[in-house]
């Protein structure tokens, strides 16, 4: 980041004025190594030499605040960008919605969710994760289990996100080995690898015994993609 500074200040000691895609790469460097006020110092500093910002900008700064634990502020960030009268894309929601599921604030994200579609948006597969992430982190799992089967009736493919978490959620949460090695057995089955941590929770529950061992053993031993 230090050379990437260097490089913007000398650009503009000579007279050089940064654009759009110049600030929201510097905004986004900021936030991926956690200076998230010099993130918005840069706002504030494009917004005084007349660079209007676009919703890339305020995307990556909400996303770089949701990460480093301002989400108070990113939340104010999205109601100002309304104020404006800037249209907020799928990619801004998913950022709150995300924010929201990792703050436990599980109901606000569940209303947003299914006010969607009121504001002519469509969830996509990483809306559909971050609610199914966020019902496995609360317990909720036949909820997200619901959520799963929807998103595939409306012909959205999951990732290897999706089956990871649903199979965490059961191993984890409900204690659930049948359902967890279903999830497992079909997201091999579909050309996804398994996470470290799934992998790890499968681990000891074929060390622990039980009727599962020898399913668990199949799939531990199934060839997956690298």
């Amino acid at each position: 980041m230090d050379e990437a500074v260097r490089l913007f200040n000398e650009m503009r000691s000579k007279g050089m004025k940064p654009d759009i895609t110049t600030y929201n790469t510097l905004i986004g460097g900021f936030c991926k190594v956690g200076k998230v006020s010099e993130a918005k110092d840069l706002v504030k500093d494009m917004i005084a030499r007349g660079e209007r910002p676009n919703l890339f900008t305020y995307s990556t700064l909400m996303d770089g605040l949701c990460k480093n634990d301002h989400f108070a502020e990113a939340i104010e960030l999205y109601n100002l960008l309304e104020k404006k009268g800037l249209e907020a894309n799928i990619v801004i929601y998913n950022i709150i919605l995300d924010g929201m599921c990792k703050t436990g604030k599980l109901f606000e994200a569940k209303e947003l969710f299914y006010n969607l579609s009121t504001k002519d948006l469509q969830p996509d597969t990483r809306t559909y994760n971050i609610m199914i992430y966020g019902y496995c982190k609360e317990g909720m799992l036949e909820e997200a289990q619901t959520l799963f089967h929807e998103m595939e009736e409306k012909s959205l493919a999951p990732d290897d996100f999706t089956f990871n978490i649903l199979a965490q959620g059961f191993l984890v949460q409900g204690n659930d080995a049948n359902k967890a090695i279903h999830f497992v057995k079909t997201m091999i089955e579909r050309g996804f690898s398994l996470f470290a941590e799934t992998m790890s929770e499968l681990l000891n529950l074929h060390e622990a015994g039980g009727p599962n061992q020898e399913r668990i053993n199949m799939l531990l031993n199934f060839p997956q993609k690298t």
